[in-house]
């Protein structure tokens, strides 16, 4: 994820592969099979077969792809990073090595073992993560891992009860309170400010979430097992908060303009000149025969409607604009704002596949020379967003969702899930999307900063 789209899990927790950055955003998906049969379905008849290989198709999955991260306007010390590794030492300490003499179980004792090589393993992935955002989203699932295994330890050592954790819990979310309720959003650079408040407004919200589950356990689950998942989501909210802590104190030293009111009132705006233009777009569940002008089955023209992993760009403007709603009666104004933006991308992006529909293009390949550069061709796009030197930080906000697609196509291309044909369009239609929201992006991006500027 980026700071925006499930904010409180925007930044990776390392720097992963090409691969793991496009496939992850992806994840999530629970029925591609389903989905795409109807998406290759052809009315009169067979379709014409395409002029490809499986090994082909390899080939341009294995097209490189540039690794985009996401980055906030303001940087964190090493201090909070450090803090982070403590604690994570403080958990372990208690546990030793050779667990047998004191855990006779074994399913207990390689559930403990477990948690804790996942802690130690995330604070190596460190070595490769450039920034200390980025080093304290790593060090916060690795907290939860040390935290679980800590308490799964003292549940099966020490009689720790899930009773114990689940009292901690009102400690916890009377600060995540008293953080919530002293917030002020400052800052002199607007479009950049409300990326950093995004982000803490979407941690905040995840302690709220992760508070509510800490005491999800089943009565049949085992006291060292229910112990164990309660400490590690408590330390993970916990983490969440420290988080929002960390970047509302930096941001405070970047600027001190008041921007709640510019916030409020540009939200207000951009909704009502948003809400026109989503009025004027086909539903979510429109067939797809019916939004465009040429025919639609058995191409990937269908994926613009009825993809999956974000590709159904229809169904993304719909849900993104039910998210303002909830953002607004929460009152997470930065997390408004920042989906306002992600809806009018999206809007633009659908306005360039439909012209770009309506007038022909995207019909089904010959063969995959056409879907090798449709792959290429979102990549040079996505690559002049990011060479770009107009608002940086909002282009690198929504790139992730150029690169969602690709990453969806080149895996299930991996995996051999669809034959050769059924393939060769699925792909292509994830990459013409791909490219045409990198295409959008600049200029939704001008059009997002104006607007907080001129609020």
């Amino acid at each position: 994820m980026n700071p925006s789209t499930g904010a409180a899990e925007s930044a990776s927790d390392r720097a992963p592969s090409r691969r793991a950055i496009l496939a992850g955003v992806a994840t999530g998906v629970s029925s591609l099979t389903a989905a795409l049969s109807g998406c290759l379905s052809f009315p009169d008849g067979d379709p014409p077969p395409i002029d490809v290989t499986d090994e082909e198709l390899h080939e341009v999955a294995a097209i490189d792809v540039p690794e985009v991260s996401t980055r906030l306007p303001v940087s964190l010390d090493d201090e909070p990073v450090e803090a982070g590794r403590d604690r994570i030492e403080s958990l372990l300490e208690p546990i030793p090595s050779d667990l047998t003499a004191e855990i006779p179980n074994e399913a207990v004792r390689d559930y403990i073992v477990d948690y804790r090589q996942r802690a130690r393993e995330r604070i190596v992935e460190l070595e490769d993560v450039d920034h200390n955002y980025d080093r304290l989203s790593t060090l916060g699932r690795s907290r939860r891992d040390a935290a679980e295994a800590e308490g799964a330890y003292a549940a099966a050592t020490a009689g720790r009860v899930r009773e114990d954790v689940y009292e901690a819990v009102e400690s916890v979310d009377r600060r995540r309170r008293e953080v919530d309720s002293k917030l002020v959003r400052i800052g002199d650079v607007p479009h950049e400010a409300v990326l950093v408040y995004n982000t803490v407004e979407g941690r905040l919200d995840s302690v709220d979430g992760g508070l509510d589950r800490v005491d999800d356990q089943s009565p049949l689950t085992s006291e060292v097992e229910a112990v164990g998942e309660a400490a590690g989501r408590l330390e993970s909210s916990r983490a969440n908060l420290e988080m929002a802590e960390h970047l509302i104190e930096r941001q405070e030293q970047v600027g001190d303009a008041a921007l709640d009111g510019a916030f409020e009132r540009a939200t207000s705006e951009l909704l009502e000149e948003m809400d026109s233009h989503v009025a004027d777009l086909p539903p979510a569940d429109s067939d797809p025969e019916e939004v465009f002008a040429v025919p639609v089955a058995g191409t990937p023209r269908e994926i613009v409607v009825d993809g999956v992993g974000g590709s159904s760009v229809l169904r993304v403007i719909h849900r993104t604009r039910s998210r303002v709603d909830d953002y607004m009666e929460n009152d997470r104004v930065a997390r408004a704002l920042v989906a306002l933006y992600e809806l009018e991308h999206e809007r633009r992006t659908f306005d360039r596949l439909r012209d770009r529909i309506d007038d022909g293009g995207l019909d089904r390949p010959d063969d995959v020379e056409a879907v090798a550069e449709t792959k290429r061709s979102a990549i040079e796009a996505i690559e002049a967003a990011l060479e770009g030197d107009s608002h940086p930080y909002l282009i690198r906000e929504r790139l992730s969702a150029s690169l969602a697609p690709i990453g969806l196509a080149d895996r299930d291309i991996d995996e051999g899930r669809y034959s050769s044909d059924s393939g060769a369009v699925y792909a292509m239609g994830h990459y013409a999307v791909a490219g045409e929201r990198a295409r959008a992006l600049p200029g939704a991006a001008d059009w997002f900063a104006d607007a907080l500027e001129s609020a």
